[in-house]
């Protein structure tokens, strides 16, 4: 076990978000951590807030780590826009 790294780039909106969310989820069973780099995502919609919140909070529940790193401008204005806060020094939303 150790610190799993994904990278998701693209769109991460309805169209797209049964593949993210295996690929958030997929690390549940195998890792101490997630670190998910969204550095390249460049198309968001509130499913894929919802869908980092509430992977945020299963990875919590069973005391594994979970952090984003170098949220695109894209990612961090529709964070803001749903009424979440992002913070980029401890990689999670709230």
């Amino acid at each position: 076990m150790g610190e799993f790294s994904l990278s998701i780039s693209g769109a991460c909106d309805i169209s797209t978000i049964v593949e993210r969310k295996s690929m958030i989820s997929a690390p549940l069973e195998r890792a101490e951590s997630i670190l998910i780099d969204c550095g390249e995502i460049d198309r968001v919609d509130i499913t894929f807030i919802q869908l980092i919140a509430a992977a945020q909070k299963v990875f919590d529940d069973r005391g594994l780590g979970f952090r984003l790193a170098n949220a695109s401008e894209t990612l961090r204005t529709a964070i803001d826009r749903s009424g979440f806060h992002f913070s980029a020094d401890a990689g999670r939303i709230s």
